[in-house]
């Protein structure tokens, strides 16, 4: 992505919170952390980030939202007994991607107490950013299908912005042909009542919005590791 991932997520810390420093939340998470952590600064209720593969890490996610002066918790779901914790004690919700395909609950039952999370997150309009795989997720939780795209992206790919997009405060960030990096062959229908907010030259659906909900295929997150 042309150097804009970690805005857009900076941009919804700053949604939730106003722009003060927590200088504690920039440290940086790496794979051996525990399934569980929490940084807190005692501005506001953390941020949850939910992790849904063994070797993806938040990439850029928690020094944005550090940024932004947002406090995190995070929670590794491929962590044998790991829960997310209730929602009455999270701000927002970022669900990230994995190499998992949405629908292999029994092989990995945790996608199902995700999508439980990310309905019950829907249903308490709480905000969500749902990124690749958290973005099929979302489209599951709210009863639409999740099948192969016309084409396996992977790399970088230009994202084409739809007009609606000017109105978000996330994907107003990006212009006609920005580059984002890709990594899935699997897109959704959209919601019921969702927008689509950008497209792309060979998978329609690249971003859409529903009430609070933000959906995304492509990897926002991604750093150099």
């Amino acid at each position: 992505m042309t150097g804009r991932p970690g805005r857009a997520v900076r941009e919804l810390g700053r949604k939730l919170h106003g722009s003060k420093d927590s200088t504690n939340a920039r440290r940086r998470r790496s794979r051996s952390e525990p399934p569980d952590r929490r940084v807190d600064s005692g501005l506001m209720k953390p941020v949850l980030l939910v992790r849904n593969d063994e070797y993806e890490t938040f990439g850029v996610a928690p020094g944005a939202l550090a940024a932004a002066g947002c406090d995190i918790r995070t929670v590794n779901m491929t962590v044998p007994g790991a829960e997310p914790p209730p929602l009455e004690e999270v701000a927002a919700v970022i669900t990230f991607g994995g190499t998992v395909n949405v629908d292999e609950t029994d092989r990995h039952p945790y996608l199902a107490v995700v999508r439980e999370l990310t309905r019950e997150a829907v249903e308490r309009r709480i905000p969500y950013l749902g990124i690749c795989l958290g973005s099929q997720l979302l489209a599951r939780a709210l009863g639409r299908p999740v099948f192969k795209a016309p084409v396996k992206e992977v790399g970088f790919t230009p994202l084409r912005p739809l007009p609606a997009a000017k109105e978000d405060r996330l994907l107003s960030l990006y212009e006609d042909g920005d580059l984002v990096f890709q990594w899935h062959e699997d897109t959704y229908d959209l919601p019921e009542g969702a927008e689509l907010l950008a497209t792309g030259d060979a998978v329609p659906v690249q971003a859409a919005a529903f009430n609070q909900r933000v959906e995304v295929g492509q990897a926002t997150e991604i750093d150099a590791d």
